[in-house]
């Protein structure tokens, strides 16, 4: 049987409505419960990355209205049926590029470039639904996240379970920050 934190819920986010308009707080998006495959999150630290800021401004054009927040750690609020790998109550960081582990590129350890990298311009989940809703309306997660709302859902392979030492507001910079710059150091400036 599901149980009663695996049903859907009403969170508080902060929402983009209009490019260059100001986020606004709104207390009446509907989460779904997380399906096979997904796990919901709620989302204890999340930072604020340029590509948020890139939405905000209109320099990257987005479907609104959206929940940005991409860069965010939490703990796992509820798992979808069958799911062994999460269980509520483990702490977690947030990736924006979930790995489906089954295409090409995932089976040739290039996970990176997977199939589920599109939502990070379709900001859904792969299926293209976004498990979020306002007033009946689809609600977009920016940058395939949504973290700058209570909860959020993603596939159970974005996220990451950490150890409990890890303070959870210093893991979510590893869900971008770190993974930019550690990629832009090793990747592009050729650093060793």
């Amino acid at each position: 049987t599901m149980s009663e934190a695996a049903t859907a819920r009403t969170i508080r986010a902060a929402l983009l409505e209009a490019p260059n308009k100001p986020l606004v707080i709104v207390d009446d998006v509907e989460i779904r419960a997380p399906l096979v495959g997904e796990v919901r999150i709620q989302v204890k630290h999340c930072g604020l990355c340029h590509s948020d800021l890139s939405i905000i401004n209109g320099s990257f054009p987005a479907g609104l209205p959206i929940v940005l927040g991409h860069e965010a750690s939490g703990i796992i609020d509820a798992v979808g049926p069958g799911e062994t790998r999460l269980a509520p109550g483990d702490r977690v960081v947030l990736t924006p590029c979930p790995p489906c582990g089954n295409c090409y590129w995932c089976v040739r350890n290039e996970h990176s470039l997977c199939v589920n990298i599109a939502s990070l311009m379709t900001n859904t989940l792969p299926d293209g639904s976004t498990g979020l809703s306002r007033n009946g309306e689809p609600v977009f997660r920016g940058l395939g996240v949504g973290a700058f709302g209570e909860y959020v859902i993603t596939p159970s392979t974005g996220a990451i379970k950490i150890p409990d030492d890890v303070p959870l507001d210093v893991a979510c910079v590893l869900g971008c920050a770190v993974q930019t710059g550690v990629g832009a150091a090793l990747n592009t400036a050729n650093i060793t």
